[in-house]
């Protein structure tokens, strides 16, 4: 458990330290998470900290406050535990308005107020060993505060298409591919590019319905995204 919190949280503590990191802010029952996390952060060359860290001679709350103070960004890994837990409600407030923030929602859990207000990066689903958009965001936004480019390709370039109507409605009306060249698609697909098409918004790929991506791989899909733009 973490240390009684005091009053004016966090207080000006010096902390000599320039080094650019993330510090993690996440619930103890999201341990493994958290890990995970950090794992990933180190993969990419992203300097971070979290409190498995803190040496068993060190004041905990004092150590908190130096590594938020000293903190380039902090990420809140907000999950059902998370929500409900007082300190990372503190952390995330401390974070916001240091202008800080980055927020990763796990498993679409319900973010507090005023937090469910600002951007997070959504990870309905995060498998082991996968970069599902939301993590691909929240590395980029880390990495942006380290001033690094970007760590992972989010497919922005994506958002930037439009689709074509006639290239949409040849496609869907007739069920052809280009000479062949993409696979036979499924029915939940063609529903997909319809409704891209309808709502005027370019859906990722890790966005749609699982049955969606029958005999097709990510990159697949955003050539046959490209294909079916006005690019």
């Amino acid at each position: 458990m973490r240390g009684a919190m005091t009053s004016s949280w966090p207080s000006t503590l010096p902390f000599s330290t320039t080094r650019m990191s993330a510090f993690i802010s996440y619930s103890h029952r999201d341990r493994a998470l958290a890990r995970r996390l950090s794992e990933v952060l180190s993969k990419f060359d992203l300097e971070h900290w979290w409190d498995d860290r803190i040496e068993l001679s060190a004041r905990w709350s004092a150590e908190l406050e130096r590594r938020l103070l000293a903190a380039t960004s902090i990420v809140v890994l907000w999950t059902s535990s998370s929500t409900q837990s007082e300190w990372v409600c503190r952390e995330a407030t401390f974070a916001a308005e240091s202008s800080k923030l980055v927020q990763l929602r796990i498993s679409n859990a319900t973010l507090p107020h005023p937090f469910a207000e600002l951007q997070a990066a959504d990870v309905p689903v995060w498998e082991e060993g996968t970069f599902p958009r939301g993590i691909r965001r929240a590395l980029n936004s880390i990495a942006a505060f380290q001033a690094v480019g970007p760590v992972l390709d989010e497919y922005t370039h994506i958002y930037q298409l439009t689709l074509s109507d006639s290239k949409v409605m040849q496609f869907l009306h007739h069920k052809k591919h280009r000479e062949g060249h993409f696979p036979k698609l499924d029915g939940p697909l063609y529903k997909d590019i319809w409704e891209m098409q309808m709502a005027g918004r370019i859906k990722l790929y890790d966005e749609l319905h699982p049955g969606s991506r029958h005999n097709m791989d990510e990159e697949r899909y955003y050539e046959l995204i490209e294909y079916l733009s006005d690019e």
